[in-house]
């Protein structure tokens, strides 16, 4: 049996581009310690004392990074991100759909100030640490 030199190429061609898949598949799969760091943060969302039942807590980095969760009908809340200083607003459900049609009636209208719905403008701002942590937000009309 005769080898050509062009089957060797290919073959050695081959091999090389086989590791080279194998190791960019392995660097995508890796990512820094910093961004496999996280921390869960749950609290309670309260206007003038009473559990605020429908919205959205919004969290915000300085460099944009952030994070979001529904308020459950008990007022509270919870959600991921990485350990960081983040500045906190939050936001009234969005209105029902009017072509929707059917389904359940629409839920009562949350009056949220609107102070609250702006990062700049809330006042709220919290440290999240790496694990659990806990951020009651208490908000006034």
């Amino acid at each position: 049996m005769k080898f050509h030199d062009t089957d060797c190429r290919r073959s050695a061609l081959a091999r090389w581009g086989i590791w080279l898949l194998a190791i960019a598949f392995l660097a995508g799969c890796s990512s820094s310690s910093e961004e496999r760091r996280s921390g869960t943060v749950s609290g309670k969302v309260t206007l003038d004392g009473a559990a605020l039942a429908a919205g959205t807590v919004l969290f915000m980095t300085e460099d944009g990074h952030g994070a979001t969760a529904d308020l459950q009908p008990d007022g509270t809340y919870t959600l991921q991100c990485r350990p960081d200083q983040y500045k906190v607003a939050v936001s009234p459900p969005p209105p029902p759909d009017p072509l929707a049609g059917g389904g359940a009636a629409p839920a009562a209208a949350v009056d949220i100030p609107a102070k609250y719905h702006d990062f700049a403008k809330s006042g709220l701002a919290t440290e999240v640490k790496e694990g659990e942590n806990t951020f009651d937000i208490s908000l006034t009309k």
